[in-house]
């Protein structure tokens, strides 16, 4: 179990790796932009332990929980497939490896995260959702982007620029970008008061996701127009920045003035909540999933200038 990280001081046997990888990413982008190695060696084994995990076709199973991970269950998990081609479980991982492979050079992270990467797009757009469609997207930007990076394959930047101008067609014109599902496919939908849930009722619907889908892409643009130098990254950071901040709460309540609520009706301009999901009203604020990766987003986008020197 070296190296694992523990999903929360109430679930300290638990393992999710997309949670892991949203830890360790902003640890790792201090190391790249100041030169710091501080800590490198317990970020390459947390993934190591990760990787240890990971089946064949570079996907990881949704979660591990230490009381079931015998020696046994984990030569399984190294030795078949994870069959999880999902960028709601598994894209921000890839993210993490590549990254990782930037700062150490370790070939086993390139590998997995690559061979995680190609599942998945093997299936795009019919990857396994769990939100929607659009939530798939806006987790891909980031991962794609990283890729091409480490690797400068072609094929990973048609990838690219293929799930980025699929994005669009779920653009409103405030620069939100709607939730949508072709097919309704989505794991999350289902009926009133089960447990979470998309958003949407129907497809078309003016709802923005702040929590699954919106809330990645400025971090996601910004990276791609990093390693691309492409102003159409830049153009659709800009954007959607605007719609960001148009629907940023301000507020004399300190507990939520300057926070990004669960989701935005963008035709109402005004917080939006599904009776269908259960365990998240309409005032609903995360501080991790929601405000602090818009707010760091926004930041590199003002910050672009100096952050650029680390991609040339």
């Amino acid at each position: 179990m070296y190296g694992m990280m523990r999903w929360s001081e109430e679930a300290w046997g638990i393992c999710y790796q997309d949670d892991v990888a949203r830890a360790l990413i902003p640890h790792m982008l201090k190391c790249l932009y100041t030169g710091s190695r501080y800590r490198l060696d317990e970020t390459s084994a947390a993934l190591r332990f990760l990787v240890r995990t990971t089946g064949t076709d570079g996907t990881r199973v949704f979660r591990t929980d230490n009381i079931s991970l015998t020696e046994e269950r984990i030569r399984a998990l190294q030795n078949e497939p994870g069959r999880l081609p999902s960028a709601h479980y598994n894209a921000y991982y890839g993210a993490a490896l590549f990254l990782a492979y930037k700062l150490t050079g370790e070939r086993t992270f390139l590998e997995t995260g690559v061979r995680g990467m190609e599942t998945i797009m093997s299936v795009y757009p019919e990857t396994a959702r769990e939100q929607s469609q659009t939530q798939e997207c806006c987790r891909l930007i980031l991962p794609l982007a990283w890729m091409y990076w480490v690797t400068g394959e072609p094929e990973h930047r048609r990838w690219l620029y293929r799930v980025a101008e699929d994005l669009q067609s779920f653009k409103h014109r405030s620069g939100a970008y709607l939730e949508w599902d072709e097919g309704y496919k989505a794991a999350m939908r289902g009926g009133m008061g089960q447990g979470e849930s998309a958003l949407l009722a129907r497809n078309g619907d003016q709802v923005a996701d702040l929590l699954y889908s919106n809330n990645w892409l400025p971090v996601g643009f910004m990276q791609a127009y990093f390693v691309t130098k492409d102003e159409r990254f830049w153009k659709w950071w800009e954007e959607h920045a605007a719609f960001l901040i148009s629907a940023q709460l301000i507020s004399d309540n300190p507990m939520i003035d300057g926070a990004w609520a669960r989701a935005f009706d963008v035709n109402l301009h005004e917080v939006f909540g599904s009776p269908a999901d259960t365990g998240w009203g309409p005032w609903a604020i995360e501080s991790g999933w929601t405000v602090a990766e818009i707010s760091s987003g926004l930041l590199m986008g003002l910050l672009k200038e100096r952050l650029l020197h680390a991609y040339l």
